[in-house]
């Protein structure tokens, strides 16, 4: 069985790991004013996390053989689509972000601030923003539900490509 290459597979996880923990952070976003101040440093830090591992992700399939193993073509405009929501849905993000009166820019990780962007065009960036963060939840689930079909019902082992093996494939 042809799998991906180790860093595809470990960056996919990684980006998995940090979309769940940047899910609970903005249900932390959810509370009283004073949440703000808490949560909005992760979620920034969290949101430009996903950007760096998106860029790496783009670099990495593009210097390795990582290419679509064994996908069809469903599959591989699924990866496209994933790739290109989650960037605007992250530089949406960025775009929407202004600081409180009263609340200085969030350091990213606590190490360096994170301007916010001025584009010389107006756009309701917040409500892009949620747009986008809704259209990337509906894809992750389709393609969870993809892997979960692959897995279960046509048996073809798509999904062990992504995973780690426990022990040697025969």
């Amino acid at each position: 069985m042809t799998r991906w290459t180790i860093s595809v597979r470990i960056l996919h996880w990684i980006t998995v790991l940090v979309l769940l923990v940047q899910l609970v952070v903005v249900f932390g976003l959810q509370g009283p004013g004073i949440a703000m101040l808490i949560w909005m440093p992760w979620h920034i830090s969290l949101g430009f996390s996903l950007l760096i591992l998106l860029f790496l992700r783009l670099a990495t399939r593009a210097v390795t053989s990582a290419r679509n193993v064994g996908s069809g073509k469903v599959a591989t405009a699924m990866q496209a689509l994933l790739y290109l929501v989650l960037m605007a849905a992250t530089l949406s993000g960025w775009f929407a972000f202004r600081s409180a009166a009263l609340m200085p820019t969030p350091l990213v990780f606590g190490l360096f601030r994170l301007r916010p962007v001025r584009l010389p065009f107006d756009a309701p960036w917040t409500a892009l923003h949620k747009a986008f963060v809704w259209l990337l939840i509906a894809l992750v689930v389709a393609h969870a539900a993809a892997a979960a079909y692959h897995f279960l019902i046509l048996k073809d082992r798509v999904l062990q490509r992504m995973m780690f093996a426990w022990k040697r494939d025969r």
